[in-house]
């Protein structure tokens, strides 16, 4: 991998990291893309929380970096997104992408919007249990 596009934040355990991303003006987020730290894959992130405007809006786990393909032509794309729209192009483009920290099926997923799950989710957490907007898998795991 490119060492140039990544970086590493000092570990103290108990400590949380915080990265601040700031924009000047208002603006709308669809999706966010994240990468794992991967020149040492087992230093990367395993949790996460993000919040928009102090909103709690995801918290779960990033999917690991995979080793360093040993032919330095293959190209491997280990992203993860955070899906925060309803376009049904978005939603299948970045469907692959969207990860889940145990085996599970693409209708185990429920998506929660304003604190309301959809009627008929199997399995739903309360909206205390959830942040505003979330995703989960049926045993309430995140």
């Amino acid at each position: 991998w490119d060492d140039s596009h990544m970086w590493l934040a000092p570990f103290e355990r108990g400590t949380p990291n915080t990265l601040y991303i700031v924009f000047e003006e208002p603006v709308t987020l669809s999706l966010v893309k994240i990468w794992n730290y991967s020149k040492t894959p087992g230093r990367g992130v395993r949790e996460m929380q993000l919040s928009i405007d102090d909103v709690l809006v995801y918290k779960g786990h990033v999917r690991k970096a995979p080793p360093r393909p040993s032919d330095e032509g293959s190209a491997v794309d280990f992203s993860q997104s955070l899906v925060f729209t309803n376009d049904r192009r978005v939603v299948q483009r970045e469907r692959h992408r969207v990860y889940v920290h145990y085996k599970s099926d693409a209708e185990d997923l429920v998506f929660i919007d304003s604190g309301v799950p959809p009627k008929g989710a199997r399995n739903a957490a309360s909206a205390e249990e959830r942040p505003g907007t979330s995703v989960h898998g049926p045993r309430g795991g995140q």
